[in-house]
């Protein structure tokens, strides 16, 4: 009767220890990822409208996903301030490539984001966790005054991308529809036994999307090629069409658009 008493008290306390862990980078269960929706208030995005080749749009793009006929990516840059379900604050830049999805019963269209830059760890650990987005660790310099923006990307102290942008004037702002966001999703195998253990197209809303400030300018790109980064091979075939806004949007669950492995 002593030891099974002893069993149990020790049971409770080994159960008790592991629990204590919970919800922290220390627990030996599942850590558990914050709840959707990712609510963002008062992002400053940077847009620049980019035309390139139409063989290079389709190297970026995975099938079944058709890159759109017009052969532009668009390349974003700016400050995100998530508010809910927790509040973190970072900077972020990327290309998004307009794109549709055709299956046996539907077509629709979306974003594909082929890489991303962030200076936030927690940022990138949720982002790819969850929906799959490439996101990478960089260091940022987004410089806003009142005329100009100056961004700037670099890894390990090499330029990757900088942008210049000259604001004009400022318009009225459209109330915009949400869109559909794709990301390619892969998990390698541990032994390498097969290539991959997951292996996916992810779609996830963005919506909820009210613009408090929209302003038209001029704007400079200029792409580097580093070290695993060959973004200096995308032509730059024309760069028009950039604005910069003040925003409000929301990311919420996402779905398996299409699943290689199970095709």
């Amino acid at each position: 009767m002593i030891l099974i008493r002893y069993l149990l008290v020790l049971l409770a306390a080994t159960t008790l220890h592991a629990n204590d862990f919970d919800n922290t980078n220390l627990s030996s269960r599942d850590v558990a990822h914050i709840g959707q929706p990712y609510v963002y208030e008062n992002n400053e995005v940077l847009v620049v409208s980019i035309t390139t080749e139409r063989e290079t749009l389709r190297k970026l793009v995975p099938e079944p996903l058709i890159p759109n006929s017009s052969n532009t990516i668009y390349f974003y840059m700016g400050e995100f301030n998530l508010t809910q379900p927790e509040a973190l604050n970072y900077l972020e830049a990327g290309l998004i490539i307009p794109v549709s999805y055709k299956s046996e019963d539907t077509t629709e269209t979306g974003s594909y984001f082929p890489v991303l830059y962030l200076d936030s760890i927690d940022a990138i650990i949720s982002g790819r966790e969850v929906y799959g987005y490439p996101k990478f660790l960089a260091d940022i310099t987004f410089a806003r005054t009142n005329e100009s923006i100056h961004g700037i990307v670099e890894i390990e102290g090499q330029k990757l991308i900088e942008v210049k942008f000259t604001i004009n004037n400022e318009v009225q702002y459209p109330q915009l529809a949400g869109f559909n966001a794709y990301t390619y999703k892969r998990i390698p195998s541990a032994d390498l036994s097969k290539e991959y253990d997951i292996r996916q197209i992810i779609s996830a809303p963005q919506d909820g999307i009210t613009i408090h400030a929209m302003y038209l300018g001029d704007a400079t790109l200029h792409l580097h090629s580093i070290a695993k980064n060959p973004l200096g091979e995308i032509p730059l075939v024309n760069v028009a069409n950039a604005f910069f806004r003040l925003e409000n949007m929301q990311i919420n669950k996402g779905r398996v658009l299409h699943d290689y492995l199970k095709q």
